[in-house]
C-alpha cells in the first residue's frame, strides 16, 4: 500500500511539472510569436517610409 501511494505521489508530481512545462512553453510561443509580428510590422513600416 505504501508502495503504491509513493508511485501515485511520484506520478501526480512529475506530471504536474509537465503541465507547469507546457504552460511555460505555451507562454514563450506567444511572446515569441507576438514579437516577431511586431518586428515585422515595424520593419515594413520603416521599409514604407524609406520608399
Amino acid at each position: 500500500m505504501h508502495d503504491y501511494a509513493h508511485i501515485r505521489i511520484l506520478f501526480f508530481s512529475s506530471s504536474n511539472v509537465f503541465a507547469k512545462h507546457q504552460v511555460i512553453v505555451k507562454a514563450k510561443h506567444r511572446f515569441l510569436v507576438q514579437h516577431a509580428s511586431y518586428s515585422l510590422t515595424v520593419a515594413f513600416n520603416h521599409h514604407l517610409i524609406g520608399l
